[in-house]
């Protein structure tokens, strides 16, 4: 099919042409968003196998035929919704590397891979799973939130590992990269591919990091040796809520450290903002490292997340000048519901309700651009505190993995997170405590 006919479809998505994702157990789907199965796996087949398959030529005949898959259901949904989804966003941004001539059996080069290298993490989040986090696969099997045959296999996400020397050849052409895990900066398989990427043409490279920004160096190597060279680093710091709010949800992490490495990504962002200006290559407000705040809330954390992003903005760590993105991100918490909007008790409603028209006239005054996206997204929270239906028995149920990791940690939920309700806070601590307790 012809490019001209594909620029302005609706169904048309370039990454199955042209990307490569990477899932922690080895195999390879479209995307990150991709909700249908599996189409191979590195530990059976090389890439070039994988993007040949039969089953990936049908996939990519489908897009050219503007049949919608229900594997993309995440995509159509955002765009039914008036988002900007996922393929929209990559046909924008690749569209114009394809040939005049589109074929289903004529995979391009690969430029943009996203690699999950593992669900090693060194925190044990208490809005994550152990499907994410192998801090978790313990505490949720010593629960009997998962069977033994599920804790091997989740364990095996981190040490069942490809060789990356099996992949490089590959990669020749990237032009973009997404690392995301668990946490990659404590992956060796990141380290490996950060320095063959830097060894190459780096230059020409965009690196893209989901990463809870606990760690800039590991084993000796500290990513300033190696993000100055890049075109440019986005940082979505995976951050949760302020201070000691964030410490109690993001359990495992220490507020101050991150603070440290937020200077040390300001330091780096100006070197690289003089390195680009004395080289004649800067351009617009590329600063070469950019660090963004994708925040998940819930109704424990949603006023603690308002809170990190006026303190990112005010310490100018984050730096409110490109109107194509909104850098503070506050993403509804879809799993485990018990910590959800969705479950938000009765007596918090209002305060929360009440916390998010604060933050909007906030967010009017420090945005430069039109702020209607970033008004949309808080609409939507209002709509999940608005549609809440409350489950007691969810909560509790994710109290008890709460309870488990304070106890193990030596903290307390319930003493980090305080509100107006003083009846909240009293029925809090005895839900808490009665799980504590078991």
């Amino acid at each position: 099919m012809e490019l001209k006919e594909l620029r302005n479809s609706d169904t048309f998505c370039v990454l199955p042409w042209m990307h490569l994702y990477k899932n922690m157990d080895n195999s390879i789907k479209l995307c990150c968003v991709d909700k249908g199965g599996p189409i191979g796996s590195l530990e059976n087949n090389t890439i070039e196998e994988i993007r040949n398959s039969k089953e990936f030529v049908d996939l990519r005949e489908s897009f050219l035929k503007g049949e919608k898959l229900d594997r993309c259901k995440e995509c159509w949904q955002w765009e039914k919704n008036g988002y900007r989804s996922y393929r929209q966003s990559n046909n924008q941004d690749y569209i114009e590397q394809f040939p005049e001539e589109v074929k289903a059996d004529e995979p391009i080069q690969i430029t943009y891979l996203d690699y999950r290298p593992s669900n090693l993490c060194n925190l044990a989040c208490k809005i994550c799973s152990p499907r994410f986090s192998s801090k978790l696969i313990d505490p949720w099997a010593q629960l009997g939130r998962i069977s033994d045959e599920e804790k091997s296999h989740l364990t095996k996400l981190n040490t069942n590992r490809i060789d990356v020397n099996t992949v490089k050849k590959y990669f020749s052409d990237i032009k973009y990269i997404y690392f995301a895990g668990g946490e990659p900066l404590i992956a060796d398989d990141h380290w490996d591919l950060l320095k063959f990427f830097h060894s190459k043409n780096p230059g020409d490279i965009r690196v893209k990091y989901n990463t809870n920004l606990t760690k800039l160096e590991f084993k000796g190597m500290h990513v300033k040796d190696y993000w100055k060279d890049f075109k440019k680093i986005q940082i979505g710091a995976s951050l949760d809520g302020y201070g000691v709010e964030f410490e109690h949800l993001r359990t495992g992490a220490k507020w101050d450290q991150v603070v440290f490495n937020l200077e040390q990504l300001k330091t780096m962002a100006a070197q690289v903002k003089d390195s680009l200006l004395q080289k004649g290559m800067f351009e617009g407000n590329n600063r070469g490292i950019e660090l963004y705040c994708d925040s998940t809330v819930g109704w424990l954390n949603l006023k603690s997340v308002f809170k990190l992003h006026k303190f990112l903005v005010e310490n100018e760590y984050v730096i409110l000048d490109d109107n194509n993105y909104n850098k503070l991100l506050a993403k509804p918490l879809n799993f485990p519901y018990g910590a959800s909007l969705l479950c938000t008790p009765p007596e918090l409603k209002e305060e929360l309700l009440e916390s998010i028209e604060e933050y909007r006239v906030w967010a009017k005054s420090v945005y430069p651009f039109d702020p209607t996206s970033w008004m949309n997204d808080l609409d939507s929270l209002v709509n999940f505190i608005n549609d809440s239906v409350y489950r007691e028995k969810e909560l509790t149920n994710w109290l008890e993995i709460s309870a488990f990791l304070d106890d193990k940690y030596k903290l307390d939920t319930t003493d980090a997170f305080v509100f107006k309700s003083e009846s909240w806070n009293k029925k809090f601590k005895e839900l808490y405590f009665n799980k504590k307790l078991l």
